[in-house]
């Protein structure tokens, strides 16, 4: 068991390597953006959320053959270009930021949630999420998105190759997220909802909960294979599964899996399904 003082200077640590980290990778000639366009590490918006830089780069998606609990949809692995800079959110949205622009509460007399206004939503589909987009980007005059499920991986590897964006031990998996309502192991035995975001440790990019608490759900439909090359999106007919990253409190540690990549339909409303936007670079993009 770690003290409160050995947490407080590991929180302490990895925000000084998130903060180094973000630095170094926007300033860096090598990424495809001049100092002029560079962009704000961190932006807030009117429904107070918080959305990070991330620079463009280029990483390794899916997990490696020697991975015995890889599955076959994450393999092989495939070289990845993010093109252009973009922002996500350093949290999953929230039963308060949900209200704010759809005046709506899905989680009503559902099981599994413990109301919270700083608690990730739950029961919502991916076209209940088009729709929050769009009504946010109108709101705030940017354009707000899904991040692809290749935007997604490259923030919550952050630099990373291992199985966890802290490394391969899943022991550690509770000081980072909620997870195993179903394994005995798991710190969401006792405490089956969904919790209030930002209570675990990040990763070193600074996001938080990208292993547990609630499902995200992606832009890209699924496909016959994992796509690779310049910034991979798979779009699919408006009825195609939809990729969901991250795991759950409801799941086991493997689910949680930095590469882990299942899909949904997209009318799939669950206990433990929600999501985090992306902020495009300019409102003429996709």
């Amino acid at each position: 068991m770690r003290s409160w003082s050995q947490t407080w200077l590991d929180v302490r640590c990895r925000h000084a390597i998130c903060i180094a980290t973000c630095i170094l990778m926007i300033s860096s000639k090598t990424r495809g953006e001049s100092s002029a366009s560079q962009q704000p590490v961190v932006v807030r918006n009117s429904i107070e959320m918080e959305l990070i830089y991330c620079p463009p780069g280029r990483f390794v998606m899916g997990s490696p053959e020697s991975d015995p609990e890889a599955r076959p949809e994450e393999k092989p692995q495939v070289e990845v270009e993010i093109s252009r800079g973009f922002h996500l959110g350093k949290y999953e949205v929230t039963y308060a930021q949900w209200r704010a622009i759809m005046q709506t509460e899905p989680w009503k007399a559902q099981e599994g949630v413990r109301e919270s206004d700083r608690a990730a939503v739950a029961y919502v589909s991916w076209y209940d999420c088009q729709e929050f987009c769009s009504r946010l980007s109108k709101r705030e005059g940017k354009k707000y998105r899904l991040p692809t499920a290749a935007e997604w991986e490259y923030a919550c590897r952050a630099g990373t190759m291992t199985r966890f964006s802290f490394g391969d031990d899943a022991t550690k998996l509770s000081d980072y997220g909620w997870w195993g309502k179903s394994d005995p192991n798991g710190n969401a035995k006792d405490e089956p909802f969904t919790h209030e975001v930002g209570i675990k440790l990040p990763n070193l990019w600074g996001f938080y909960d990208m292993h547990g608490n609630v499902w995200e759900w992606c832009e890209d439909a699924d496909g016959p294979r994992m796509l690779g090359g310049r910034d991979p999106l798979s779009l699919g007919e408006s009825t195609s599964n939809r990729y969901i990253r991250g795991g759950a409190w409801w799941h086991v540690a493997t689910d949680c899996r930095s590469a882990y990549r299942p899909s949904d339909t997209p009318d799939s409303k669950h206990i433990d399904l929600g999501f985090r936007v992306t902020l495009v670079p300019n409102p003429h993009e996709r």
